[in-house]
């Protein structure tokens, strides 16, 4: 089992465990997270090769080497990963797919000096930091999608597609249109990010970008963001943490909260 998603599992079933011993009246309320969590983490562990890193095109693993133009593709460490996402900033920013806002607000609050835009389908009815603004895009075939959100903005500098996908409701090919949009957007040199919990999420990701002749470089996160880490670097995890579901009962670490979230992350540049 891969040990960043074996430790995900194990903290899950300990918290279960914890909440079934002290009765906590929360554990109504924190069953479905947990029913979520154990369901999801089963999935990934069925798709992951092995003990190998979650990423697979063709039924090849990846270590570093060759993108369909025979470079650019590697590992990257927590260390390099963190210190990367920490680098980016300045210039304009997109968030494709920002949902109700919440991740590129507390962005927009870090990163004082960078222009935001939030885009996403529908209108949302919320205050905006003052460096964010929000593009709705009207629902439609990915082609329209694609070119109303190259309407919007142009020359931008940094995509972030945060949890954009549900797999199971929009197919795999929904994570390739949205990875070629972020390529669109992006000027020369441009970066973009990918931070999904879904490994076929990823697998489609990675493979839309060694099949694009404008992506210069793919790294790939060598391991996952728990739900902790997403929080600390500005990012709003998938699910609750653990406080939010249920007072945190005595015997349970805290870094349990963090992971009832994950992701793993793929970055990549425009080429220029």
């Amino acid at each position: 089992m891969y040990r960043p998603f074996a430790a995900a599992f194990e903290s899950v079933l300990e918290a279960r465990r914890q909440l079934e011993i002290r009765g906590r009246r929360g554990l109504a309320r924190a069953r479905p997270v947990l029913d979520d969590v154990e369901s999801t983490l089963s999935d990934v562990l069925i798709e992951l090769p092995g003990n190998m890193v979650p990423l697979t095109l063709d039924g090849r693993v990846f270590s570093g080497g060759g993108t369909a133009t025979g470079e650019g593709l590697r590992f990257i460490s927590q260390a390099g990963a963190q210190a990367r996402w920490r680098s980016l900033g300045g210039g304009r920013w997109v968030d494709l797919g920002c949902g109700d806002g919440t991740s590129v607000s507390a962005l927009a609050q870090s990163r004082p000096e960078t222009s935001f835009v939030g885009m996403d389908i529908g209108a949302r009815s919320k205050s905006w930091p003052s460096n964010v603004r929000y593009e709705a895009l009207d629902d439609g075939d990915a082609a329209s999608l694609h070119r109303a959100a190259l309407a919007c903005v142009e020359d931008v500098d940094v995509v972030s597609l945060l949890f954009p996908i549900h797999v199971e409701q929009q197919g795999a090919l929904a994570v390739v249109h949205q990875v070629r949009t972020a390529l669109a957007l992006l000027k020369g040199g441009g970066q973009a990010v990918v931070v999904s919990e879904d490994p076929i999420a990823v697998r489609a990701a990675v493979r839309a970008l060694c099949e694009a002749p404008s992506c210069a470089s793919i790294d790939v996160l060598d391991g996952i963001w728990s739900g902790a880490q997403l929080k600390a670097l500005g990012i709003a995890p998938y699910r609750p943490t653990w406080s939010e579901l249920t007072p945190s009962p005595a015997g349970v670490a805290d870094e349990v909260a963090g992971e009832l979230s994950w992701a793993m992350v793929v970055f990549f540049v425009r080429a220029p």
